[in-house]
């Protein structure tokens, strides 16, 4: 059922990043905790990428308008986060990455070509489907399991001994209320201590994904050459 095979359009990290850390968060936009990101976002002035749930977006169009104006990357979550997608045909999953970029493209009014499958899952008709639209399946480099367990600061500490370049961050911008003071603050930290070691937090754009899936197919060519 999984996939195993490496396909160029499976993107966990940016080769051709300098000195930049790309911070994602999932399974927003959500009303209290998203603009708060947000705030913190813009006080340090760093960036990050957004990646929406369909059906939170609709909810709140005026977090989507925010997300964008204020320079950060926004990419499509699908339309519902249901596992349950993953158990259908190529054809049908096809459908679903379609119908998660035309909403999200329909929302934000700015056209946008790049799926995060939920829990980064991936399966032969979700690479297949993905191979057929030419869209890029964004994971990570590094996870908190933030959804499951508190993030705290020796967590983020830790993490931050084994980035490089490149490292894509998955985070998410939905919790517990009870959570979400420790995790602005956690947030906080593990941002300004990526700045102290000379790291820039920037957001993920088209082009760079595009460029991405280009490098990793000519590594694959060479390899086979």
């Amino acid at each position: 059922m999984f996939f195993f095979r490496k396909s160029p359009l499976i993107v966990r990290r940016i080769h051709s990043a300098q000195n930049e850390i790309y911070l994602t968060f999932d399974d927003g936009p959500s009303a209290d905790l998203t603009p708060q990101v947000l705030d913190l976002l813009k006080e340090l002035q760093a960036k990050a990428s957004f990646f929406v749930i369909g059906d939170e977006a609709r909810k709140h169009p005026e977090i989507l308008k925010r997300i964008v104006n204020e320079g950060h990357g926004l990419f499509t979550h699908s339309l519902d986060h249901a596992y349950s997608n993953y158990f259908r045909s190529t054809p049908y999953v096809k459908n679903w990455i379609e119908n998660s970029l035309t909403d999200l493209n329909h929302l934000s009014g700015k056209p946008h070509k790049a799926f995060r499958p939920p829990a980064g899952v991936i399966t032969p008709p979700l690479v297949k489907a993905a191979e057929q639209l030419q869209c890029p399946l964004i994971l990570w480099s590094h996870r908190f399991f933030d959804t499951a367990h508190e993030f705290t600061e020796d967590k983020a500490q830790a993490n931050l001994q084994r980035l490089q370049p490149g490292d894509i961050i998955l985070l998410h911008d939905r919790q517990k209320t009870v959570r979400q003071k420790l995790f602005l603050k956690t947030l906080r930290k593990y941002l300004q201590d990526i700045q102290r070691q000379g790291y820039r937090c920037a957001c993920l754009s088209d082009s760079v994904l595009q460029e991405e899936v280009l490098h990793a197919s000519h590594s694959r060519n060479n390899a086979r050459s």
